[in-house]
């Protein structure tokens, strides 16, 4: 090992080398290597997004992607998340969530009570989360677009279906509806995610091309839609973190 003198302190200072490389070298290497990280961007994940159908069943195939992975599964918990964060009241969070923005509501909001946010503040709110979120570890996220903002090659989008007549009798058992209303509800609240995405993502939900995979747990059943998503994230090699 060779010494050089630290013009600052007048002390010399150790001289390390690799393989007959002098320290400067080395220096600029690791400098490089530095910038090329920061190119590239920080390591992000491994996710997979489960974006649904109301009533086909994509909740109970997240929680069990969450199960087979180890990892965290982020619905109405990044509601939670953003009002926690933001200091933002939950119902107002909730109000917004995946909802494409009420006229009435943009209107008023700042002047009628100051609790309340704008729907594109919700959505860079949600950007912030998830952002925060991934770069921390892996995760399942639930809706909410988040596959139309995350890096693709650091995970998997999914889309889960099913038949009308499937979705609509999950729908009414799960919250005591009777068919008519369950079909309403399972409607309306298509076309409310659907404007969502539109809105702020300019991205047709329903557009396969969006995403990695579509299964349809009216054909294949929940479980085995999730191993099949298990099967196709292995076989990307999707990299862990690290």
């Amino acid at each position: 090992m060779l010494e050089t003198l630290n013009l600052e302190t007048a002390q010399p200072v150790p001289t390390l080398t690799v393989s007959g490389l002098p320290w400067y070298v080395l220096r600029q290497i690791a400098r490089e290597r530095d910038q090329s990280s920061a190119r590239q961007g920080p390591r992000l994940g491994p996710y997979i997004v489960v974006s649904r159908h109301m009533g086909a069943g994509g909740d109970e195939m997240a929680e069990l992607l969450g199960g087979q992975f180890g990892w965290p599964v982020l619905d109405k918990q990044l509601v939670d998340l953003m009002a926690e964060r933001f200091h933002v009241d939950h119902d107002v969070v909730e109000m917004l969530d995946e909802n494409k923005s009420s006229t009435l509501y943009e209107a008023l909001g700042h002047f009628v009570n100051h609790r309340l946010i704008s729907q594109q503040t919700y959505v860079c709110y949600l950007r912030r989360i998830v952002a925060s979120v991934v770069a921390a570890g892996p995760a399942v996220f639930v809706g909410r677009g988040v596959q139309f903002f995350l890096p693709r090659r650091h995970g998997l989008a999914v889309r889960v279906v099913a038949d009308e007549r499937d979705r609509i009798d999950r729908i009414s058992r799960r919250y005591g509806l009777s068919k008519t209303e369950a079909k309403r509800i399972m409607i309306e609240t298509h076309d409310r995610w659907s404007a969502f995405v539109r809105c702020y993502f300019h991205k047709d939900l329903d557009d396969p091309a969006n995403y990695d995979l579509v299964v349809n747990t009216s054909r294949l059943g929940v479980e085995a839609a999730a191993e099949l998503v298990v099967a196709t994230f292995r076989s990307r090699h999707i990299d862990a973190p690290g």
